[in-house]
């Protein structure tokens, strides 16, 4: 009985997909932190409306922990190599 696999090709697209939208918010929230940050310069410069300095100074923090939560989504990437742990399971027995 043979068992029919899917084909690579869809494989990959999905990958390739995935790949985009995670590109796609990490880039909308990087932008979004660099205008947070951009905006407690001027505002801190200014010396004028510091409350608003703080509040985007604790934004742009928030969104950098953000995006380093967000990084573990982004899957290993197959470059052919083995990897250590299953060399190790390959001798194993």
């Amino acid at each position: 009985m043979s068992v029919r696999k899917k084909p690579i090709k869809k494989v990959t697209f999905r990958i390739n997909e995935m790949l985009v939208a995670i590109i796609s918010v990490y880039i909308l929230l990087v932008s979004l932190q660099m205008w947070l940050l951009f905006g407690t310069i001027n505002k801190a410069l200014d010396k004028e409306n510091l409350d608003f300095a703080a509040y985007s100074a604790i934004g742009s923090v928030v969104i950098f922990l953000c995006t380093l939560f967000f990084l573990r989504y982004v899957p290993d990437i197959p470059t052919g190599q083995i990897k250590k742990s299953e060399e190790e399971n390959d001798n194993a027995y």
